[in-house]
């Protein structure tokens, strides 16, 4: 690519959420899980949606909730979807021996409600641990505008949402705005997407990407959280 050629990439705003993932807003698993489904009806376009949702039963460990007995969990979700997949979870670093097992299920799309029911029967957990029983769904989407309906401009790559669905459920928010600044214009959609977010806004979770002079990658620049006191 020459210098007069244009570049194919354009300037865009994102939200990067932390790797673990933010809480979500209510902790009753059904609800989170309806929180997430509305906000993608209401602001989301899905390009892509779970095929299957991964359902993980972990056997008691040393940060189990006291008196967790994992056979019964385990019995339900092999009488719904058969047998599961017996692994290492958890192996000490470095190696000491000690390990914690966990059974995994790939369960279809058309059986999460059912996984749903396995996950809320569940042991309540810290939110800082790894909890006993859990369910993960993910899906791609372009946002649109809640008030009118109308999808935004395309933007490279998608927005992505990661389900981490628990006794302490979370959720990543891989949010991409077809934005080539944080304006006026962005503010203002922000405010009313984030009535709709199943999780709070971190302020200082935003950054602006532009193509570098090379034209072929982006250049990340934080911005400023100050910008956001206002929500």
């Amino acid at each position: 690519m020459t210098p007069s050629q244009p570049s194919p990439l354009r300037p865009y705003v994102a939200y990067e959420p932390p790797d673990w993932g933010q809480p979500l807003r209510t902790k009753d698993v059904h609800q989170a899980y309806t929180s997430i489904v509305t906000f993608l009806d209401r602001c989301a376009s899905v390009t892509e949606a779970p095929e299957y949702g991964n359902l993980t039963i972990h056997e008691p460990g040393k940060f189990s909730p006291p008196g967790y007995q994992h056979e019964p969990f385990v019995a339900a979700a092999t009488a719904a979807f058969g047998a599961g997949d017996r692994q290492v979870g958890v192996r000490m670093f470095p190696d000491t021996g000690y390990a914690e097992y966990k059974h995994e299920w790939r369960v279809p799309s058309h059986a999460i409600n059912r996984a749903i029911e396995v996950v809320a029967a569940g042991p309540a957990s810290a939110s800082k641990t790894v909890p006993p029983i859990s369910l993960s769904l993910a899906w791609t989407f372009r946002l649109l505008d809640p008030q009118s309906g109308n999808l935004l401009p395309p933007v490279a790559p998608p927005s992505r949402l990661h389900l981490f669905l628990a006794t302490a459920p979370a959720a990543n928010f891989d949010l991409n705005f077809p934005f080539e600044r944080p304006d006026a214009a962005f503010l203002e959609y922000l405010q009313v997407l984030r009535s709709h977010l199943p999780v709070q806004v971190a302020k200082s979770r935003f950054r602006q990407l532009a193509p570098t002079a090379s034209g072929t990658t982006y250049a990340r620049r934080k911005i400023d959280p100050g910008l956001f006191d206002g929500l």
